[in-house]
């Protein structure tokens, strides 16, 4: 077995020594075991180009067709409540400049199933839906060459291309000379059991037989993908090609007309939803004054000459190639002056009164965040905002509305502290967020409708606890300052920075000073009326005359300071009224890998819902030709348009192509240059505030989780809360295996013999997270008795994650 580290695998994901030493002769001969992402795939050459005949390769191999579609599902095992089911599959694609690999996985419960794969295209005739085939690259006995998965069942795998020009080509011979087939159309893989009747993967199944065909792979460089932004005016725009994971591209999508003339307080006329996956650094520094310090140090290298700024960067970088410029529309031209702007704030620096004097001037940034009572978005560290104000040289103006919705905090790389997360905004209105009418419509859009239009039906995937009402509430503004840069390399990429100093304020009575949280609101009236005349000011006792005051709390065991400003009263009858406002200021970096904007690769349909009643399944000549013969038009072949999911996330890809590492490796070392290694990673800003508010806690330890691909039996492996444990004695695998680990979700690979013992997995999991900025690996190892406490030759190690 050879393991060689790709191309775009981290620095951090280096080659580790041999987890197991030399005594098999086979691993000498292989090269010792490498850590490495999960790296690009790229289509092989092996793969065999299939022959888009639709049925003709069926009928003249004596092959039945599916015909219904009775999904079985993942039957684990053949003596299972599903009966007669007798396995399942799992596809993947990936792209090429002139079409689509698809592996085929079959997991079946008998070496030799007499297994069919058929390849179905969607054809969309509105109303009427139809598929039809368009091949069947294999046939025949499946034989298990792949090892078993982890319910013992045997797994064959199967590669084969299909090209965009056969499928195009296959419809003009059929007299569907109207009808293309593009990248971003799905296909089907069904997998039909001959003898059994069984069938697994189809139309209707995402997770096992639907495919979205992703962009071909650019002919030309990838930074031509970067400088082809697609005009959102132009819906029948060309998309931008290249590989998925080479290209940070925002996917927006038009809402349909009908959905914006049913919600007129909520959108505005040609409002559409943009979906973007975003990556990104986001540091706290120790102090206001580092981060004035990085802002005034970051400005200066913007002003200098292009010859000298570019000798300064590669003395950053390691590297030439780098510029740096301000984004002027956020700045006014003017600087502050001693005192003229003056915080009371806490850091690791103690209390004390911070200047902005000598910082430039800024547009402030107004940010409304949404959430439920119990906070449950922020829990989750996730986040739903109102942003309505639009900067533009350097004033604030409240020309767009836009909902911004985060399902969660993403996937963390530990080894670069580099986020990547789904972000989508929404078109409305501006200031709908205080217009009781506008935020019940968008309470019910967000209710009733379907996805892809709906980002909350994504949000759901991740936390099922978050309802509509979500959006209905405001909890928090966010009124920061941001100093923005734009950092560029002659390779194309581009990072934006941006240095907020956050001014976070409560904006309901869920937002509530430690001292008084949960109190009642005679017994808050009581307090503060003790406060206040303890400051040496009467309270008035007259009805409806207010007094206001203002004081200072600390949370986090003193590390952060909270100001809460007061106004009590009592009315006619005597009942006590009482107003809390409480407020943080707080710190944060963000340096994000910039973004291409594209339409979406399906053309939006005129309602969400494309087809309202099923069409034919072809299964026969005759019904191919009736079916394509008689299309009209409208009919198309497109999906619904595509949005990024939290599916993607998972796509490993993403955390090994170029410009994901150009910009993890630029962005750490702007870290180092800018604060050295004392600065620390934080959440998103409402979750950030509230945190500092006490008033939720702090992120949880990541969860760890590995498992063996194929399943090996020896060693057992069970994940939890910053702890993996792993019992046994050794893998017995007769072929290489991989250990697959998620450290904070991040997705690593191990490759295996399939011989290592338990201590030495366990050897390669721990030097895993010891590579990580931020955690360490805590590592015990016992010995596992039986109930007479007798020594069974296992083993049982834990590990647990520690701070460095």
């Amino acid at each position: 077995m050879t393991s060689p580290v790709g191309k775009g695998v981290p620095a951090w994901i280096a080659p580790i020594a041999a987890i197991a030493g030399p005594s098999a002769s086979s691993r000498a001969a292989s090269g010792p075991p490498a850590i490495v992402g999960f790296g690009p795939r790229t289509a092989s050459s092996q793969a065999p180009r299939v022959k888009v005949n639709g049925l003709e390769d069926a009928i003249a191999r004596g092959r039945s067709l599916p015909s219904t579609q009775a999904q079985v599902g993942r039957a684990p095992l053949a003596s299972s409540s599903w009966g007669s089911a007798r396995g399942y599959i799992q596809s993947k694609i990936t792209a090429t400049d002139a079409g689509w690999e698809i592996e085929v996985e079959t997991h079946h419960a008998e070496r030799g199933d007499d297994v069919s794969l058929f390849v179905s295209v969607r054809v969309t005739d509105p109303p009427v839906e139809h598929w039809v085939p368009l091949a069947m690259p294999f046939a025949g006995v499946m034989d298990g060459a792949s090892g078993s998965d982890k319910h013992g069942l045997f797994v064959t795998t199967k590669k084969f291309f299909v090209a965009l020009a056969d499928v195009n080509a296959f419809f003009a011979k059929h007299g569907a000379d109207k009808l293309v087939f593009r990248p971003g159309d799905p296909l089907s893989i069904d997998a039909y059991w001959q003898g059994a009747g069984h069938q697994s993967g189809g139309r209707r199944d995402a997770s096992q037989g639907w495919l979205a065909t992703p962009p071909l792979v650019a002919v030309g460089s990838p930074l031509d993908v970067r400088s082809a932004a697609v005009p959102i005016a132009k819906p029948a725009a060309p998309v931008v090609t290249g590989r998925a994971s080479d290209k940070p591209v925002d996917l927006a999508i038009a809402l349909p007309d009908a959905l914006v003339q049913k919600y007129p307080a909520v959108f505005p006329k040609g409002a559409k939803l943009v979906s973007r996956r975003e990556a990104e650094m986001k540091l706290e520094p120790k102090t206001f004054d580092e981060l004035k310090d990085f802002t005034l140090r970051l400005d200066a290298l913007s002003r200098l000459p292009a010859g000298e700024q570019e000798r300064a960067l590669a003395a950053i970088f390691g590297e030439d190639g780098w510029s740096l410029a301000r984004t002027e529309r956020y700045y006014t031209g003017d600087t502050y002056a001693p005192g003229e702007l003056v915080w009371r704030v806490m850091d690791d620096a103690g209390e004390r009164d911070f200047d902005f004097a000598g910082l430039p001037k800024v547009a402030g940034m107004l940010d409304h965040y949404q959430d439920a009572l119990d906070l449950r978005a922020a829990r989750g560290n996730g986040a739903v905002r109102f942003r309505d104000g639009e900067i533009k040289d350097g004033e604030r103006h409240r020309t767009m509305g836009k909902l911004n919705v985060k399902p969660g905090g993403g996937v963390k790389d530990p080894g670069s502290l580099v986020a990547t997360r789904i972000e989508y905004a929404l078109d409305t209105l501006p200031g709908i967020a205080s217009d009781a009418a506008a935020m019940a419509e968008l309470t019910a859009f967000l209710r009733d409708e379907a996805p892809p239009f709906n980002p909350l039906a994504e949000y759901r995937k991740k936390n099922p606890a978050i309802r509509p009402d979500v959006v209905a509430t405001n909890v928090l503004d966010n009124d920061a300052l941001r100093y923005k840069f734009t950092l560029r390399h002659a390779s194309g990429l581009e990072a934006e920075i941006s240095n907020d100093f956050i001014h976070v304020t409560g904006k309901h009575a869920v937002i509530e000073p430690p001292s008084t949280r949960g109190a009642s609101v005679d017994e808050k009236h009581a307090h503060w009326q003790q406060q206040i005349e303890a400051a040496g000011r009467p309270v008035d006792p007259t009805p409806g005359v207010e007094t206001r005051a203002s004081f200072v709390e600390y949370t986090n065991a003193g590390t952060r300071r909270l100001d809460v400003d007061v106004t009590i009263s009592r009315d006619a009858g005597g009942a006590p009224h009482v107003l809390e406002v409480v407020s943080v200021r707080g710190k944060q970096v963000e340096i994000e890998l910039e973004h291409v904007q594209a339409v979406a690769i399906a053309p939006v349909q005129e309602a969400p819902a494309i087809a309202s009643r099923a069409g034919i399944t072809v299964v026969d000549r005759a019904q191919q030709s009736t079916v394509l013969a008689g299309l009209s038009d409208r009919a198309t072949c497109a999906g619904q348009p595509k949005i990024h999911n939290l599916e993607d996330l998972a796509e490993a890809d993403l955390y090994s192509d170029g410009s994901y590492l150009q910009m993890s490796a630029a962005a750490n070392k702007l870290r180092a240059w800018g604060f050295g290694s004392g600065v620390k990673p934080t959440r998103q800003k409402a979750a950030y505030a509230l945190e500092m508010m006490g008033m939720i806690a702090s992120e949880p330890t990541p969860r760890l989780s590995a498992v063996i691909e194929p399943h090996s039996d020896g060693v057992s492996i069970a994940g939890g809360q910053g702890r993996i444990t792993l019992s046994g004695t050794a893998l017995k695998s007769r072929t290489p295996v991989s250990l697959r680990l998620r450290l904070d979700d991040f997705p690593i690979e191990v490759p295996l013999l399939g011989d290592e013992t338990a201590a030495q997995l366990g050897r390669a999991i721990a030097e895993v997270i010891d590579r990580s900025v931020v955690f360490r690996a805590e590592v015990t190892v016992s010995d596992v008795v039986d109930r007479f406490r007798r020594p069974t030759g296992e083993k049982r190690i834990a590990i647990q994650l520690a701070d460095k």
